[in-house]
């Protein structure tokens, strides 16, 4: 394992000396990818004062194996902005919090005039990839989206200006387009894509006894993330408060409203939209809020650096039958243990229903 800070103006990367840590992915939170690790405090004061986070400093972390008797593979995982950097004394460490891109989109806003005008030719993939260049020039954009999302409803428009969030805009295309998925995969290249709803072809197996790594486990069962309706509220003002809503929840299966009751969940945007388009976005956000009810924790003794939110596991544990389950998310640990701590969905079937 290796860590180490670099800015574009250094003629090299400053190697970082890192005691703990933990690099983590989460397909629920933004950004995507965030790590958190502490270091004894340099003997040196200049590089200290090099890890500074106005400055535009990125993080590198490189994982990998090293196999009895042979040489180690490695690769570089995640390349994030440094967040913030705390100095401890007399402990003598350093906290560093590093995240990705999506931290300098999320606090990227236009001023003065500038905005952008998107309408029912604009297609959801190339008008997200708009405004995350628009915030990032130059971002390097992965566009896995179909073509024909249409985001806007008739005659309507959507402005993004002066005090809008362009990231939140991005996640509001993504929702009223269908359960599309907008995130930087923490080396750079921000990738858009359908938000996987059902199991696929295993990207790692998880089991315990002989031939297993799973350490520990912790099946829960919450109502903390879970929702089986949705609404989402649009409010704007032009000339006088405007506001239009749409719902959408779950018309069948064992967590219907009609098998289990409403367990509502309620987003507002400040941005201009129609009552369909809200209830194309609660319908995207239902899809997932509706498979956060189950989720089973799992530690592993081996780590698998590729693993990520939105792949497929099997997973046996000592009772219970063998599932596939979606990766919600996964956390490596930085002090060399090669653990990893995984967080599933269960995928469910159902269907949904709206209204506004």
């Amino acid at each position: 394992m290796q860590v180490e800070a670099w800015d574009t103006g250094w003629s090299a990367p400053v190697v970082l000396d890192v005691e703990s840590g933990t690099l983590t992915y989460d397909e629920t939170t933004y950004p995507y990818a965030q790590a958190e690790m502490t270091l004894r405090v340099p003997p040196e004061q200049d590089v200290l004062n090099l890890l500074d986070p106005r400055r535009g400093v990125q993080i590198r972390v490189t994982l990998g194996y090293r196999a009895p008797g042979a040489g180690a593979e490695t690769h570089r995982v995640a390349a994030l902005v440094l967040w913030s950097r705390t100095v401890d004394r007399p402990a003598n460490r350093v906290q560093l919090v590093a995240r990705s891109a999506e931290s300098k989109v999320l606090t990227w806003m236009p001023v003065g005039s500038e905005s952008k005008t998107f309408t029912a030719d604009d297609d959801a993939g190339p008008a997200i990839a708009e405004l995350i260049r628009w915030a990032i020039p130059g971002a390097v954009v992965r566009n896995d989206l179909p073509r024909g999302q249409q985001f806007v409803t008739g005659a309507d428009t959507l402005v993004v200006g002066i005090g809008d969030s362009v990231m939140s805009a991005a996640y509001d295309i993504a929702n009223r387009a269908g359960d599309a998925w907008v995130y930087e995969d923490g080396l750079g290249t921000w990738v858009l894509r359908e938000r996987p709803a059902l199991a696929g072809q295993a990207a790692a197996v998880l089991k315990v006894g002989p031939g297993g790594s799973i350490t520990s486990s912790s099946a829960v069962l919450s109502l903390e993330d879970f929702a089986n309706v949705v609404v989402v509220e649009y409010r704007w003002y032009d000339g006088e408060q405007q506001t239009r809503r749409g719902w959408a929840q779950v018309a069948s299966g064992p967590f219907s409203v009609a098998a289990v009751g409403r367990r509502v969940y309620v987003e507002r945007r400040e941005y201009k939209g129609s009552a369909a388009e809200a209830q194309a976005a609660a319908r995207s956000i239902v899809r997932r809020t509706v498979t956060r009810g189950r989720a089973l924790r799992v530690e592993s003794a081996a780590a698998a650096y590729w693993l990520r939110p939105g792949h497929t596991v099997t997973v046996a544990l000592p009772s219970g039958p063998q599932e596939r389950h979606l990766v919600q998310a996964v956390q490596f640990d930085l002090a060399g243990s090669g653990v990893m701590n995984v967080t599933t969905r269960l995928p469910e079937t159902f269907t949904i229903e709206t209204g506004a």
